[in-house]
């Protein structure tokens, strides 16, 4: 038995078994370090959501980091699938955020800061949603921020990813 490799990756999630068979098909060999099961880390945890502009203050270079890592993902998802044949969940979907009534300056200025890089960011009245919606949402609730463009895949894929294939 080798015990050597060109790349120890340590964790089993979505990235690590990513970036292993990446660097597998690239020729490198390539060991994968997980403590428990595949994708039952943080994979797990994140739904493997990537939603920059619903978590991003300010700009930043994780930021651009986390916006070109959205683009780079219905590319990947096409591949794992086809490459696989399990489907991961991609799904192109927005978020919505809450402001309540007299919310600060503060809350709103990310909108603004990503309307100016050319994001899409909407803002809208509560008289704007379809009754049930701003029922819900409550006296309180004067506009809603729907960010689009956000990815969500669900990460128990990685478990059928990473289980050894029938042969």
């Amino acid at each position: 038995m080798n015990r050597s490799a060109d790349v120890v990756i340590v964790g089993g999630g979505l990235i690590g078994c990513s970036l292993a068979a990446e660097l597998a098909a690239r020729g490198r060999s390539v060991v994968v370090v997980e403590r428990a099961e595949p994708g039952g880390e943080a994979s797990g945890a994140a739904a493997g959501m990537l939603s920059p502009q619903a978590d991003a203050v300010e700009p930043s270079p994780f930021f651009d980091l986390a916006l070109e890592s959205r683009e780079l993902y219905p590319d990947w998802a096409r591949r794992a699938r086809e490459e696989t044949g399990v489907d991961v969940g991609y799904r192109r979907t927005g978020i919505v955020r809450v402001l309540p009534a007299g919310s600060a300056e503060a809350e709103r200025s990310s909108a603004r800061w990503q309307r100016a890089r050319g994001l899409r960011v909407d803002e809208l009245a509560c008289e704007e949603l379809p009754g049930e919606i701003a029922v819900r949402l409550g006296a309180d609730t004067k506009s809603i921020q729907v960010q689009r463009n956000q990815i969500r895949g669900f990460a128990t894929t990685v478990k059928q990813l990473t289980e050894p294939t029938p042969r």
